[in-house]
């Protein structure tokens, strides 16, 4: 294909967008790709810009629980409890968060 210029084409298709992740959720949701259920601190920003727009108010998903793994001997080592404390003071600030 030597000397042969590609040029690249755009196809539209419909059906069901699957993802099990947040990030790409974000972005479909970000380029238009309708509608899907997502977590307030995932897209509070984007929802603030005015970027997405909140269209079944009344449903919200299930709550998921904030874990952080940590090995118990290290859990007295200061930098680590350091790094606890500062999440745990400051999760709570972040929109979609409840304690």
């Amino acid at each position: 294909m030597k000397g042969r210029a590609i040029t690249p084409t755009a196809s539209r298709f419909d059906g069901r967008l699957r993802l099990d992740n947040g990030l790409a959720a974000r972005q479909a949701l970000i380029e238009g790709r309708g509608i899907a259920p997502a977590h307030v601190w995932l897209v509070s920003d984007l929802l603030d810009a005015g970027a997405l727009e909140v269209v079944l108010p009344e449903y919200a998903i299930p709550s998921v629980a904030l874990n952080l793994l940590i090995v118990p001997e290290r859990a007295a080592i200061a930098r680590v409890r350091l790094l606890i404390n500062f999440i745990k003071d400051r999760a709570g600030v972040i929109p979609g968060i409840e304690r």
